[in-house]
Formats: structure tokens, C-alpha cells, sequence
């Protein structure tokens, strides 16, 4: 048996080998050089991120330096907003005492010997109820015809009288004088 060495086909089948060791290099150099630019762009991001992110924490940090130091702020808003509150609340249920009673002072100094109002009462739904006082006997019956006149009970819905007293003289009256209680409502004021 003799043996032989086929120098020539072994030459080819380098060179078929070679040809597929090329692809696999340029497929590397490719696959590298892709990698390397991913990895670029990633990094740079990661770097974006990362200042973005400490910018945001120095940014918190100094907004909680600031809201640390605008605590007494803080709470000269909350006592202004509770007085605020107080205030609405006190407006919402107030009765506009000034005006009725400027009305049912006005309307009693119409009176012959303008009786004297001792207490008046008016809350928020302009129910009323008021004392007047007058001297004398002829005061008194004046003065219950003006209560009857239709010129002062045009600013009432509707008035009764309640209680009616004689107060006898003593060291602080010199006569005697009569008292009035009334009770009733007002008629709605539209106009101040």
C-alpha cells in the first residue's frame, strides 16, 4: 500500500476554511463594535440619570431646608385660616343686629315723649323681642297708640305684647313709669 500526499486538495480546503474563519471575524468585529456603542449609550444615559437624579435630591434637600425654616410661616397661615373660618362662620349666623335696631330706634323716637328702650334682643332670624320704658300714664297710652299705628308696624311681620309693668317710685325714679315687653319678627331689611 502506498500512500500519497495530495498537496493541492489539502490547499483548498484551507482556503474554504479560511473564507468562513473572515465571516467569523467580521461578524466579531461587528457584534464588538455594536456592543462597544451599546454600551456607550447606556453609559452615557446612566450618567444622564444619575445627575438627574442628584439635582433632584439637592433640590429636594433645599426645598426641606426651606420648609424647615418657614414653619413659623406655617403657622401664622393656619392661625389666619382658623380666624378665617371663625369669621365666615360668625357672618354666616349673624343676625345684622345694627340695622334692625337703628329701625326700631328710629321708629320709637317718633313716639310722642320718645319711650326709653331697656333691652332689645334680635338674632338671626329676626325674631325680636324688646322692653321700652316711658314716665307716665298719658306717655304710655301714647305711646301704645304709635304701637298700633300702621307706620311702625310696617317694619315688623308681626308684634305682641308680652308683658306689661308698673314700676313704682323708689330712690332711683322720682315717679312711676311703666314697662313694655314686646316679641315678634321683623320684616326682611333689603337695603342698608
Amino acid at each position: 500500500m502506498k500512500k500519497r500526499i495530495n498537496l493541492l486538495q489539502h490547499r483548498f480546503k484551507e482556503k474554504s476554511n479560511e473564507h468562513i474563519y473572515q465571516i467569523v471575524k467580521k461578524f466579531s468585529s461587528i457584534a464588538s463594535l455594536l456592543l462597544f456603542i451599546i454600551f456607550l449609550v447606556v453609559s452615557v444615559l446612566f450618567v444622564q440619570l444619575s445627575q438627574s437624579r442628584k439635582k433632584t435630591e439637592l433640590e429636594k434637600q433645599q426645598l426641606l431646608t426651606y420648609l424647615l425654616q418657614q414653619k413659623e410661616l406655617e403657622a401664622k397661615i393656619m392661625y389666619f385660616k382658623q380666624k378665617q373660618t371663625q369669621l365666615d362662620n360668625y357672618v354666616k349666623n349673624d343676625a345684622r343686629f345694627i340695622r334692625y335696631y337703628k329701625v326700631l330706634n328710629t321708629s320709637l323716637s317718633y313716639a310722642t315723649n320718645s319711650p326709653i328702650l331697656v333691652s332689645v334682643e334680635i338674632d338671626k332670624d329676626r325674631n325680636t323681642s324688646f322692653t321700652v320704658r316711658v314716665q307716665d300714664v298719658g306717655s304710655a297710652v301714647s305711646f301704645l297708640k304709635y304701637v298700633e299705628s300702621q307706620q311702625f308696624l310696617q317694619f315688623f311681620n308681626d308684634l305682641s305684647l308680652t308683658h306689661f309693668n308698673l314700676l313704682e317710685p323708689d330712690y332711683k325714679r322720682k315717679s312711676s313709669s311703666y314697662e313694655f315687653a314686646f316679641r315678634g319678627q321683623f320684616n326682611l331689611l333689603t337695603n342698608d
